[in-house]
């Protein structure tokens, strides 16, 4: 549906060809079919041009950090553009019955999209220096996704000569569209751990003031507390993983730490409060034997009635 309606209804050609056919007026419609035939080889040259130079021969309207990806995109969005008008061409109304190959070109038009959003809210925002690296895994994410998409419908075309002919113009140097890397992963991850601008404006729309009856009120709790006790915490933790610390438990080793000197009390309640919380976000819920195997007669009783599995 993305694409199969699309290309008929979007494409400069393709729609004024099928009216000016059903009009019976073929002056309009060989002046259309040569004109579309100018546009296909255009777009198939363009498509050839960018992927051999890297996309360098590209336009970008501004320059910095996302001059790169706007590069990117021109270069996949003639690709598709070309690719599509082959298709059309050589399966006609087939494509339609092969819906595997013709959801792969609408993977292609909606990674497109979304690498269009992206760069619009990242410029429209002021392009902040703390968003870069997101914007760049969005992307970086969406052209792996054009790159797989493009070779799984290349991969499948059934007329190979036409295959091989597409893949030439698509991608001239193979696909060299990678996933996006652990390094920027983890940078990610270490941003989002920390109390930011940037990770309440991604969670903006989510829902956390249930407090302590919400599993995301939780872990948000856990969160704030964690920004008081973290220092304090690294320090009994260290203590703890060299055997420095006597005790059974969390409560008793604690107190050893406060004899020891290594914490103050206040600090030792700081990290005694943390450590509950922390350790009740990772808990799961525990169900019985009966209820597992179908037994619900007491499923109206609060799901955390009985004791929730300890998982650590």
């Amino acid at each position: 549906m993305i694409f199969g309606q699309g290309a008929i209804r979007c494409h400069e050609y393709v729609f004024p060809e099928m009216e000016a056919a059903r009009e019976n007026n073929l002056k309009a419609f060989d002046k259309l079919l040569f004109g579309h035939i100018g546009f296909s080889i255009n777009r198939g040259v363009r498509a050839l041009t960018l992927g051999l130079s890297g996309s360098a021969l590209a336009r970008s309207p501004m320059p910095g950090p996302m001059a790169p990806y706007f590069k990117q995109l021109e270069r996949f969005s003639a690709a598709l553009a070309f690719t599509s008008d082959v298709t059309m061409g050589v399966l006609g109304g087939e494509l339609k019955r092969r819906e595997r190959l013709s959801a792969r070109l609408g993977d292609v038009l909606s990674q497109l999209y979304i690498g269009c959003a992206v760069i619009k809210y990242f410029v429209d925002n002021g392009q902040k220096a703390e968003e870069l690296d997101h914007a760049r895994w969005a992307l970086d994410q969406c052209l792996f996704e054009i790159g797989k998409a493009f070779d799984g419908f290349l991969d499948n075309f059934p007329v190979r000569p036409v295959a091989a002919m597409l893949r030439f113009a698509v991608f001239p140097l193979g696909n060299r569209y990678r996933p996006v890397s652990d390094r920027l992963n983890a940078t990610l991850a270490d941003e989002l751990m920390e109390p930011s601008a940037l990770r309440d404006r991604l969670t903006s729309l989510v829902f956390t003031g249930g407090g302590a009856q919400d599993p995301i009120g939780r872990i948000e709790q856990a969160f704030d507390l964690l920004q008081k006790a973290e220092m304090p915490y690294l320090k009994f933790y260290k203590a703890l993983t060299k055997n420095e610390l006597m005790g059974a438990d969390t409560a008793s080793r604690l107190q050893d730490a406060v004899a020891r000197g290594l914490l103050s009390a206040a600090e030792a309640d700081c990290v005694a409060e943390y450590d509950r919380a922390r350790y009740d976000v990772i808990l799961t819920d525990d169900f019985d034997a009966g209820y597992i195997k179908g037994d619900h007669r007491a499923e109206s009783e609060p799901a955390f009635s009985g004791d929730r599995a300890r998982v650590a």
